[in-house]
């Protein structure tokens, strides 16, 4: 692992979540993907690194997910590495996730990462997506290499194979 990478990564994320270079700058929305949205990083050091287990060591970048569970549990290893804090939100729904978030304010150091996982016909897990929510920007999220999209402008699911994993609290 690229340890230069991983230690600004860390350091990224324990600072406010800079959205406008999200916004505003190519070379950032080149470099990042959904993941570190969900973490709060725009490092764009080594892109290889926003891969869930990546971080952790615990998956190479070449081998696919095999389950909705090995993927939970990768994106919370990867959560410790980087010393952020989590509580796991019981909520499966949108309208449960909307509701939380309307009547429970987060603070400035808090954000809520909802992840999704694509599995395709052939009952393989072909990747992953986050949505965002703080109370800085709302939601928010990260499509491919140029899209970072904001409130409106996300969609839930993503697409129509998407399954929605797990909505953690994430803090900073």
């Amino acid at each position: 692992m690229n340890i230069e990478a991983f230690n600004k990564i860390k350091i990224d994320v324990h600072k406010p979540f800079e959205y406008k270079q999200m916004l505003n700058s190519t070379v950032v929305r080149k470099n990042t993907n959904c993941f570190s949205v969900a973490i709060g990083s725009t490092c764009t050091i080594d892109k290889t690194l926003y891969r869930l287990g990546m971080l952790s060591q615990k998956k190479p970048v070449n081998e696919t997910y095999k389950s909705f569970q090995e993927i939970e549990d990768l994106f919370l290893s990867d959560l410790e590495v980087l010393d952020l804090r989590y509580v796991k939100l019981n909520l499966k729904t949108k309208p449960s996730i909307e509701q939380y978030v309307s009547t429970h304010p987060l603070d400035k150091r808090s954000h809520i990462a909802v992840l999704f996982a694509k599995e395709m016909a052939d009952k393989k897990i072909h990747d992953f997506h986050f949505l965002r929510y703080d109370s800085e920007i709302g939601w928010c999220e990260k499509r491919g290499h140029n899209q970072f999209l904001t409130n409106e402008n996300i969609t839930w699911p993503c697409n129509w194979y998407d399954q929605l994993i797990c909505c953690y609290k994430i803090t900073r």
